[in-house]
């Protein structure tokens, strides 16, 4: 397995390939939810090779100057069970640790495979919801250093908007939960 960093340009069919086909075809996704052109072009890819077959894809996109999402997880059926989705992840996150050491990361990560987050350090911030279009269970997940999250937990006091939703890692309700996540990576020595 060949894995590689690029943008949307220089893997469009094949991301797009792997997502239709476990999104849109497997979990039933409403297509008009799945592409966001401006998304696309303002994210970094991380995608697992079988040769010339992109297999996996794993987005990572800045959401503010402090904060970065993970997003649009996915493998493929025949190739899942390999670790590729973690291996994926853990690349964009020592990408993200490089180049933005002060952004955090989170993701709205689906439950059937929130364990693989939790054993990459994520920790979990909300209670079970359901995205919306989606039949998707979810939970929030929440990843970053005491420093990274420190600089967060203060860009985002300064400008706390309660018309974030309740499951988004800015709503002010989310806030007391990634202190507490600071402060245990703290007490572990991270």
């Amino acid at each position: 397995m060949e894995y590689k960093r690029l943008k949307i340009d220089e893997c469009r069919d094949g991301v797009f390939n792997i997502r239709r086909k476990v999104f849109i075809e497997e979990q039933n996704c409403p297509e008009s939810m799945e592409w966001d052109e401006n998304e696309e072009q303002s994210s970094i890819y991380f995608v697992a090779f079988k040769g010339d077959l992109a297999v996996g894809c794993v987005r990572l996109r800045n959401i503010e100057k402090d904060l970065l999402k993970l997003e649009r997880v996915a493998v493929l059926k025949e190739f899942r069970r390999r670790r590729i989705a973690s291996d994926l992840i853990r690349e964009a996150l020592i990408y993200a640790q490089s180049e933005s050491p002060n952004s955090p990361v989170y993701a709205y990560a689906q439950v059937s495979a929130l364990q693989a987050y939790v054993n990459l350090g994520f920790t979990v911030l909300s209670k079970v919801w359901i995205e919306d279009g989606t039949f998707i269970p979810h939970q929030t997940i929440f990843w970053g250093t005491p420093i990274s999250i420190d600089t967060f937990l203060k860009n985002q006091s300064e400008k706390a908007d309660p018309s974030y939703e309740d499951y988004d890692a800015r709503s002010p309700a989310m806030l007391p939960k990634i202190e507490a996540f600071k402060q245990r990576l703290e007490v572990n020595n991270y």
